[in-house]
């Protein structure tokens, strides 16, 4: 078999991923991590002390409670007042997003999620100013870990970062901050942490640091965002970082491989920078505007390229890549972090907003994805909820009734701002896709009667994401207009694993024999029934995969934009039937290695000038 090297989620194929993810050469260590954000660093390892501040907890005299709570009260205007400086600070050479992040902490530090329940322990509990801080940020760490949705659980550092200005204003414990560590950098550091918050990555641009590497985060993080945004070469989910490095060791830092090498040699050195050349070439060859160009086979089959996104500031360089619309639009966000729901009214502006934006091109607008167990909201069924396989999503919806009504009546009202269609999430019977038609219908009659105008012509869509869904997808087909097959979910409940655990990425493996089995009985049964096959999980962003997809007919693929060029010239340089004939021999090997393997030679051979791009490393027979 060929010597391959497989992309990041494929790094290790054993149980002893610590020792898989760190290797040694004959004079190097090298580290594999995530690439957060395209690039190569080299330089010097300065590293940010993340030791926690030692938080006192004692229990103080009820005539000491308003003392305390004005303690911690001056701690959080302190926290501000520093926050606020920095923002002025970063606002000379940035603007917008980066200054909304700084923003958004200055306003965490005022929440009453942290600052009133931090002072009813004090009064309640009679207990220090630190130890209630502590128990307030631990119960909005706990409401992030629970979010089944990548995106919000990567809002802890943000807490942690801003429950850390508190903590050290209230014990005078000002180790030093990463403003000293970047003041005192020289020439060409590489900046090594536990973790990093967004707002504390914006602090990198213009100054020596060349890059960064951490042990926590995922290539969706805030943080990596961030770094993506401002072209900061960065490394995340690096396993075994602090073991191997050592302040002013010599690093080498490749945020496309996701490796990090520790004392490179020469030719390491130049085997990297070749290697990220001939990535740059090909990206900026892709990134030519195409937009009224279609997207299709060689022979004619065609493909929408579409935009995953969760706010809709992010939609603004969408067009420019060459985008179709937006293939999923997550509304949780419009819930969370407030103590009433969220009006129609706010409801119906957002999605009106996502709309206008996308025209002339469709938008697939995800319905409530969460829990009441997530919201800090009043509900009847609390105490039944469960953020993984309990009263969830459209379950949760079909309870709470009323709050569904809501958010379909906007949807219904913005329809007319664009070309909407409607996904329900977490979908395991028949049943609740036709609930949720007829509470549709119901929400169309009420409208009608109020004279409010709405698309007639809206359409509903199922996700499968959930094995069950996959084996009735027969059935599924016949009562709605499109599938979204989110791959994210249905890998870690076929393979029963966590996408969370970092000890058993190993197992997570698209091309499981398993998933292609899932992916052709979806295929078959949306093409049987004649309605749009469209994928918004992960394994669309991956190009690796991209014939495997289209061996399969997938309609439409729902990614992150700046993955969208190189998607659009696979797409248009492949015959469907060179794809599908790729597919069905992909059904005889009987394990990952082998259908992995067969996917790497198929796409080595055919594209050798997107390798660079492509991942894996394959010598071609």
């Amino acid at each position: 078999m060929p010597k391959t090297q497989f992309p990041h989620w494929v790094n290790s194929l054993n149980p002893g991923l610590e020792s898989s993810l760190t290797r040694k050469t004959t004079a190097s260590t090298i580290i594999q991590g995530i690439g957060a954000a395209q690039g190569i660093a080299i330089g010097r390892a300065i590293i940010l002390d993340r030791r926690r501040v030692h938080t006192p907890k004692a229990h103080i005299a009820t005539n000491n409670v308003q003392a305390e709570i004005a303690r911690l009260q001056s701690a959080v205007s302190a926290s501000v007042l520093q926050l606020k400086s920095l923002r002025e600070r970063v606002s000379l050479v940035h603007g917008g997003e980066h200054i909304q992040i700084l923003e958004a902490h200055e306003l965490m530090l005022q929440d009453d999620m942290l600052l009133t329940f931090a002072e009813e322990q004090i009064a309640e509990q009679e207990i220090n100013a630190e130890w209630a801080l502590m128990k307030a940020l631990e119960n909005i760490k706990k409401f992030f870990n629970e979010l089944d949705n990548e995106y919000f659980r990567e809002r802890r550092s943000d807490v942690e970062f801003v429950g850390e200005h508190i903590l050290r204003n209230l014990t005078g414990q000002h180790s030093k901050t990463l403003a000293d560590l970047i003041a005192q950098s020289t020439k060409d550091s590489i900046l090594v942490s536990h973790t990093l918050s967004p707002s504390e990555t914006i602090q990198l641009h213009n100054s020596q640091i060349v890059g960064f590497c951490m042990v926590a985060g995922t290539k969706t993080a805030h943080t990596s965002i961030v770094a993506r945004s401002l072209e900061i070469p960065a490394v995340v989910g690096a396993v075994g970082l602090h073991q191997n490095v050592g302040v002013g060791d010599q690093l080498l830092l490749n945020g496309d491989t996701g490796e990090i090498i520790v004392s490179p040699s020469t030719k390491q050195i130049e085997t990297h920078k070749r290697r990220h050349r001939r990535i740059v070439r090909v990206t900026r060859k892709l990134k030519t505007p195409m937009l009224d160009e279609p997207i299709v086979t060689e022979d004619g089959f065609e493909v929408q390229l579409s935009s995953n996104i969760d706010l809709i500031e992010e939609f603004t360089e969408q067009r420019a890549l060459a985008g179709q619309g937006v293939g999923l639009f997550r509304t949780e966000y419009l819930y969370l972090n407030r103590s009433t729901l969220p009006t129609e009214e706010e409801q119906f502006d957002t999605y009106s907003e996502v709309l206008r934006r996308a025209s002339p091109y469709p938008v697939t607008i995800r319905t409530l994805d969460l829990g009441g167990d997530k919201l800090d909201i009043p509900t009847t069924v609390r105490d039944q909820l469960n953020p993984f396989f309990g009263l969830r999503a459209i379950r949760y919806c079909l309870k709470e009734k009323s709050l569904f009504i809501t958010q379909l009546r906007a949807l219904m009202r913005a329809s007319v701002h664009g070309q909407l269609r409607i996904l329900i999430p977490f979908i395991t019977d028949v049943t609740e896709i036709r609930q949720v038609k007829i509470l549709i219908e119901e929400v169309k009659e009420t409208l009608t009667k109020e004279g409010i105008p709405y698309n007639t012509n809206v359409e509903l869509g199922a996700m499968v994401e959930i094995p069950s869904a996959a084996c009735i997808s027969d059935l599924l087909a016949r009562e709605v207009e499109f599938f979204s097959v989110g791959t994210n979910d249905l890998i870690q409940y076929t393979l029963a694993i966590s996408r969370e655990s970092t000890d058993l990425q190993y197992l997570y493996h698209p091309l499981h024999p398993a998933m292609l089995r899932m992916l052709r009985w979806v295929s078959d049964a949306a093409h049987h029934e004649g309605i749009r096959l469209a994928m918004c999980g992960e394994m669309a962003a991956e190009p690796l995969y991209s014939v495997v997809l289209l061996g399969f007919r997938f309609h439409e693929l729902s990614m992150s934009p700046s993955t969208i060029p190189i998607v659009r010239e696979i797409v248009n340089r492949t015959n469907l039937l060179d794809a599908r004939e790729l597919v069905d021999g992909l059904f005889q090997y009987a394990t990952h290695t082998e259908v992995e393997q067969a996917v790497l030679q198929y796409m080595w051979r055919n594209f050798r000038d997107l390798r660079a791009v492509l991942g894996g490393d394959i010598d071609p027979k």
